[in-house]
């Protein structure tokens, strides 16, 4: 037996419209099941949306790490292959010793390189498990 929304009476399953106040039935069981359907909508939203955050809180850290490993990496790299260019390398093994010495020394007293050097060996450290 349907109850009217809108005055509380209890009506025959057969009838139309409330029998004490005369509005339709059939818009007050739709409107109810309109709402239903839209908070339950919500919900599959709200879940969705947990889900997808939940995704991103797992997935982001270690790719963040791993772009930023390869990062230090690369500019460790791009770093390291400047200073030997400036410093007249790579050493060979037709270069003679007093060359390789000034090579050695010019590697060693670059600041670029060492600090890019520092800044890889440091997130290498932090990130080892």
């Amino acid at each position: 037996m349907p109850k009217c929304t809108n005055c509380g009476e209890q009506n025959p399953d057969n009838v139309v419209r409330c029998t004490k106040c005369g509005v339709s039935i059939a818009s007050q069981m739709r409107s109810q099941k309109d709402s239903i359907r839209g908070r339950n909508g919500s919900i599959v939203r709200a879940a969705i949306w947990i889900g997808v955050l939940i995704i991103l809180a797992v997935v982001l850290p270690p790719a963040y790490r791993q772009g930023n490993a390869a990062y230090q990496k690369y500019k460790f790299d791009a770093v390291n292959n400047r200073a030997i260019k400036d410093c007249n390398g790579p050493i060979t093994d037709t270069m003679q010793q007093f060359q390789k010495d000034e090579f050695n020394k010019c590697m060693s007293t670059n600041t670029e390189l060492g600090k890019a050097q520092q800044d890889y060996d440091a997130f290498t450290k932090a990130n080892k498990p």
